[in-house]
């Protein structure tokens, strides 16, 4: 947080100074959380898809009816919130030293930033560093792992029920047109740029 060269160093020993950097940097960190990782790796990267789930797939299609809970009132939420928390006058201006043009910046540059690997949870564990052969006692990494692989298996179940075998997947032009759409190397719905921003491929086999 701005450290320079001779910036103090406070410790517990510093009473009242100790706790008023704690403060500053659990608000920094609380910010931060608000716009990068809520509002900008949540919020603002499932829109596309919960959009394209609409436009490319029907009501039967086995992955719309999958997501489709992931999307409940996520576009109308992100309609009224963004003004509400990004406003000139909104909250997070009034809550947060970084104000309104602040919390733009972070959530721009945090969406830049986030690829689609960066949502997957092995990956990210890996990409931090948070190994077990780095760390071994992380509750939060091994309590995932165990919602990762249980997950992972009623979706590959799901899947299964629906797709025996990859020409099923290839000539299924809903689930293509969907992946193509999200895709930032595909065409997108009005012959552009597809939706997301980077490491979604445009097609499925």
């Amino acid at each position: 947080m701005d450290v320079k060269p001779g910036s103090p160093v406070y410790t517990p020993k510093d009473n009242a100074l100790w706790t008023l950097a704690k403060l500053s940097v659990q608000g920094a960190d609380l910010g931060y959380n608000q716009v990068a990782e809520h509002l900008a790796k949540t919020h603002l990267l499932l829109e596309p898809f919960c959009v394209s789930k609409d436009r490319q797939l029907s009501e039967r299609h086995p992955l719309h009816q999958m997501i489709k809970y992931h999307c409940r009132g996520i576009s109308i939420t992100d309609k009224l919130a963004f003004k509400l928390l990004l406003g000139k006058n909104g909250s997070l201006h009034k809550l947060f030293p970084y104000g309104y043009l602040g919390a733009v910046s972070i959530a721009l540059r945090a969406f830049r930033q986030t690829s689609w690997k960066d949502t997957d949870f092995l990956e990210n564990i890996k990409k931090r560093g948070l190994e077990p052969r780095s760390l071994h006692y992380f509750p939060y990494r091994d309590d995932g792992y165990i919602l990762y692989n249980t997950i992972q298996k009623v979706v590959k179940e799901y899947v299964n029920q629906y797709y025996e075998c990859d020409d099923d997947v290839e000539n299924d032009y809903e689930l293509q047109n969907f992946m193509n759409e999200v895709s930032a190397d595909g065409t997108g719905s009005d012959g552009g740029l597809g939706n997301l921003h980077k490491c979604f491929g445009k097609h499925v086999r």
